[in-house]
């Protein structure tokens, strides 16, 4: 029964961990612009 249920979650917590990676990476390029931004001011 739990491996069952476990298959079946699985793939979304893989896909919330990669979500995340890329939400940082997306957040870290956010950064450097803004940085660019200020120094242009």
């Amino acid at each position: 029964e739990f491996s069952r249920f476990h298959t079946e979650i699985t793939p979304m917590l893989n896909g919330l961990q990669n979500n995340r990676v890329e939400w940082k990476s997306l957040a870290d390029e956010y950064d450097e612009k803004m940085k660019v931004i200020e120094e242009m001011k």
